[in-house]
């Protein structure tokens, strides 16, 4: 499996101005900052990714984001304590929902 990129997402615009992406590749992310006019997505490495999971970021809950295409049991099995195990499951729900988007031209 390759690296994982994490970044957080800024959007000031949002109720949750802060959220995690993880993702296998930087196409996903690349469609993500597309998609979502506003956004900047700051690069974090694996340890401060699993940081601000546990932590926040100046004072705020800082949430997975994007996890609609996960399975029941893939959400099931979320847990910031395993954090290894949680961001490849994160980046697979990217990775189909970046994969929908080309299918339906919304790339």
């Amino acid at each position: 499996m390759s690296e994982l990129k994490y970044y957080v997402r800024h959007q000031q615009n949002y109720l949750r101005d802060k959220l995690l992406l993880i993702c296998k590749d930087e196409a996903t992310k690349d469609f993500f900052e597309r998609r979502i006019p506003g956004s900047r997505f700051e690069r974090l490495t694996r340890d401060q990714a699993e940081h601000v999971s546990r932590i926040g970021m100046h004072g705020k809950i800082v949430t997975f984001g994007y996890t609609y295409k996960l399975t029941e049991e893939e959400m099931n099995q979320i847990n910031t304590l395993d954090f290894d195990h949680t961001a490849s499951i994160i980046a697979e729900g990217n990775a189909r929902l970046y994969k929908e988007a080309i299918e339906k031209g919304l790339e």
